[in-house]
């Protein structure tokens, strides 16, 4: 397919958009989280995963899964912690929020922050990619 087809500027503007929608929807699911309700308890890491992966100048990237486990009120709950501090390691202990209406929903404290995060990154990427298609549709025209 020629990269300066209207088609393939379309769906390539369609799909940046549509990354976009996803990290605005994430992002306010992250700032919708009420992390003020939730109540504090230690976990323990269980397990750390990690995986490499390389880009196209051939730079290594680790990708570090965290598993936490945790009690509340007697029963034993595992989590995994996504976008985890790197430096955990088996045996750590880690401070966590969780949900007392359903202790499966965990928090680490930082969701506003991440939250923020994702609706810059997906408002980026919506204007971004209508500009995008917006310009190279005039030039392909």
């Amino acid at each position: 397919m020629n990269p300066n087809s209207k088609l393939t500027i379309i769906l390539s503007t369609i799909f940046v958009v549509i990354l976009g929608i996803v990290a605005i929807i994430f992002g306010i699911k992250a700032l919708n989280t009420p992390i003020e309700k939730y109540l504090k308890t230690t976990a323990t890491v269980s397990d750390v995963e990690i995986d490499y992966s390389y880009d196209e100048d051939n730079i290594r990237t680790e990708n570090h899964t965290v598993y936490v486990d945790y009690t509340v009120d007697g029963k034993e709950y595992k989590h995994i912690l996504y976008g985890s501090d790197t430096n955990l390691k088996e045996g750590d202990m880690v401070n966590i929020l969780y949900n007392p209406e359903n202790p499966e929903q965990i928090a680490t404290g930082n969701e506003k922050t991440s939250g923020v995060i994702f609706l810059i990154v997906g408002a980026v990427a919506i204007v971004g990619g209508a500009v995008f298609g917006i310009v190279k549709m005039k030039k392909a025209a």
